[in-house]
């Protein structure tokens, strides 16, 4: 394994982690990849801790075989330099997020779970959720903290919104699912609600949460089960279905 207790573990030009290594990073520790110059992302197993990761203008790709938690903070910048650096949620397990994350490059779940929990947030405007992958917003992450309030989040996977939060722009092909929602059963409706100015709701959007105020666009086939206080609902192509009375 490889355990940063203190100080920084720099990497630099084409400097790697054994990718048969898991990383823990200590509060009094640092990863730093800013000054590493591969064409490729850096790659790390199983990360989990309370220190800090310093991208730079780099891409982590966060392989993740276990269920672990990382409360420490992912940023930009560190010895050199650079800013929107970027991460990617790969492998099968969870990886939860419980500290302020502050780089502003995309955040990006390519395949198994990122979960917001507690003071989990990202600070960057790029959220991007693949098909097969899930991204959850915990129950007990305040609306203050989860997604910024300026973030666009494309999620073609799984929102799993156990608590309200707020965002600039959805687009969406994937499931959002509210807690409390059951399909088919009167009276359980969703709890929680994503807000955003703008609801892109694509071919294949099943929406089981509460949908805030804002413009809501449909195309394609889109099933929207729990309600909507959208003051604009412009079926612009194939069909809207609501799963229930007052929807809207």
């Amino acid at each position: 394994n490889t355990d940063i207790d203190n100080g920084t573990l720099s990497l630099a030009d084409s400097g790697v982690i054994s990718t048969s290594s898991d990383v823990t990073i200590a509060a009094d520790g640092t990863l730093d990849i800013s000054q590493t110059t591969g064409a490729t992302p850096e790659d790390i197993n199983n990360l989990s801790g309370a220190g800090m990761v310093a991208l730079g203008n780099r891409i982590l790709n966060l392989n993740q075989s276990k269920d672990l938690t990382y409360s420490g903070v992912i940023k930009d910048g560190g010895i050199g330099g650079g800013t929107a650096g970027q991460i990617d949620k790969k492998g099968a397990s969870d990886l939860t997020l419980t500290g302020a994350n502050t780089f502003t490059g995309k955040a990006k779940v390519s395949t198994g779970e990122l979960t917001l929990s507690g003071a989990g947030s990202l600070a960057t405007n790029d959220v991007e959720v693949a098909s097969g992958a899930t991204l959850e917003i915990a129950a007990g992450n305040g609306e203050a903290n989860g997604l910024a309030a300026t973030a666009t989040l494309k999620n073609d996977g799984t929102v799993t919104l156990d608590a309200n939060d707020t965002i600039a722009t959805l687009t969406n092909t994937g499931t959002i699912n509210g807690t409390g929602f059951t399909a088919g059963v009167a009276g359980n409706e969703s709890s929680t609600k994503l807000t955003a100015t703008t609801y892109n709701l694509n071919d294949g959007s099943v929406i089981n949460a509460d949908l805030g105020t804002g413009t809501v666009k449909s195309n394609g086939s889109v099933a929207l089960n729990g309600r909507s206080d959208a003051s604009v609902v412009d079926v612009e192509t194939g069909t809207l279905t609501l799963g229930r009375a007052e929807r809207l």
